[in-house]
């Protein structure tokens, strides 16, 4: 209950977020829209379906030398990472005939800024989770566009995340492949995206830091085309929210970056 009832608050806050940064188009359908809600899909979202309870004692994830990390020294501090940010990438339709039929496409992910050492990523440490073990996601280093995250310069192979509760039991290393080094100095963000379509996921968060120091960046496109019964066209619908800075929740997902 506790967990629903965070959620619920935390989309609220979101909500108005959201609608800030947002490009649209069109109007969205309403069966679409009760299976979304009132919020857009996005920023945040619970992982609900792991059952594991309780303290864990897990073994700190913190990598000291790394090029970043953003980790507790803590191992008991991961227990704590009940909101996993977004890494969406779906598409589902149905067609019963000319006249009744709808297709929609989704696709959505966050990052964090980091910056460089002057070294080369050999690899990177995420916690997550996937609502199916088929859906693939990689973490991706992406360059600085005017202050916002802009292209891959590195990505990582790609991996699945088990379906848990809890942070950092279910973290995953993944290598990068002829990954250049990074400018000392220069910024740089880190992106868990997904690397496969269906995909549904969460980027684990791990301490939430109340300062306000913690920006997280986030970005959702949103594509719609259906007609339905007593409709005389068919309509479209499109959604675009760039990245952004957002504070909504103060913190943000969890990675280490090897060197």
């Amino acid at each position: 209950m506790i967990r629903k009832t965070l959620l619920a608050t935390t989309a609220l806050v979101l909500g108005a977020s959201v609608a800030f940064a947002a490009h649209e188009s069109g109007k969205m359908s309403s069966k679409v829209l009760s299976r979304i809600g009132n919020d857009r899909p996005g920023a945040a979202m619970l992982n609900t379906k792991g059952t594991h309870q309780g303290v864990v004692h897990n073994r700190s994830h913190f990598t000291p030398g790394a090029i970043f990390s953003n980790f507790s020294k803590d191992a008991n501090a991961e227990f704590v990472s009940w909101y996993g940010f977004t890494a969406l990438a779906s598409q589902y339709s149905y067609y019963e005939n000319s006249t009744y039929h709808y297709k929609v496409e989704e696709t959505g992910n966050n990052a964090t800024a980091f910056t460089g050492t002057g070294k080369a990523p050999k690899s990177a440490t995420a916690p997550g989770f996937g609502y199916s073990s088929a859906y693939k996601f990689d973490v991706a280093i992406l360059s600085d566009h005017s202050g916002l995250p802009g292209s891959a310069v590195a990505t990582t192979s790609a991996f699945s995340w088990p379906d848990t509760s809890l942070c950092c039991t279910s973290a995953t290393t993944a290598n990068f492949s002829h990954a250049p080094k990074l400018g000392k100095g220069t910024t740089y963000f880190v992106s868990v995206q997904c690397a496969s379509s269906p995909c549904d996921g969460g980027w684990n968060m791990e301490n939430i830091d109340f300062s306000g120091a913690s920006i997280d960046y986030w970005h959702i496109k949103v594509y719609e085309t259906y007609r339905y019964t007593g409709y005389t066209t068919t309509e479209t619908y499109s959604y675009s929210s760039p990245w952004h800075e957002s504070t909504s929740i103060p913190s943000t997902g969890a990675v280490v970056i090897n060197k």
